[in-house]
């Protein structure tokens, strides 16, 4: 027998599960599992996954539906990769159930992404709560635009700059005081 077991996540079916359970007593018949006289099923059989030249399409539903991965790639079945038979509905693909489907390792089915944005002309905006003003404050601040104030700011920051330029003007420097110095 060779050495395989089950691709599916968290299925610990595997060959070794297979021969202890040979080596087992069978009450029916008297003599171990594994013996030639004891016509018993096995609790499980491993099935190969189906070709990619025989049946390229039933390969590609059973990888889709094991749902594995390997690292950041998806996972792709090897010669040797093995499906137990407790995944399959009849015990074995049939006719009416060929794909693997019970007990597959996860109980969400594969999502296709994250949902697409919201369109943003349909969401509404609900205004911040404004706080209140304390009785010491202006209230006529909330009405001024942006771009007003924007433009007081400027014209106060060149009166400013003005009225210091004057100011330096007024006041002698150093250099200026002595003899010879003309006043204005």
């Amino acid at each position: 027998m060779s050495k395989r077991s089950c691709c599916v996540k968290d299925c610990s079916n595997s060959w070794y599960t297979l021969k202890k359970w040979k080596s087992q007593f069978c009450e029916t018949h008297g003599i171990n599992y594994g013996t030639g006289r004891c016509v018993c099923d096995p609790p499980f059989t491993l099935i190969p996954f189906p070709t990619v030249a025989k049946d390229g399409h039933s390969r590609a539903v059973w990888v889709k539906n094991v749902n594995r991965s390997k690292g950041d790639q998806n996972w792709l079945p090897d010669p040797y990769s093995r499906i137990c038979s407790a995944h399959f509905v009849d015990g074995k693909p049939s006719s009416s159930n060929p794909y693997p489907t019970v007990k597959i390792g996860h109980s969400n089915p594969v999502t296709q992404g994250r949902a697409p944005p919201k369109d943003r002309q349909t969401v509404s905006v609900t205004p911040s709560k404004k706080r209140k003003l304390k009785k010491s404050e202006n209230s006529d601040i909330h009405d001024i635009d942006t771009n007003e104030l924007k433009k007081i700011l400027t014209i106060i920051s060149i009166a400013l700059t003005i009225e210091h330029q004057m100011e330096h003007r007024r006041t002698p420097s150093k250099l200026e005081v002595g003899p010879g110095a003309r006043e204005e």
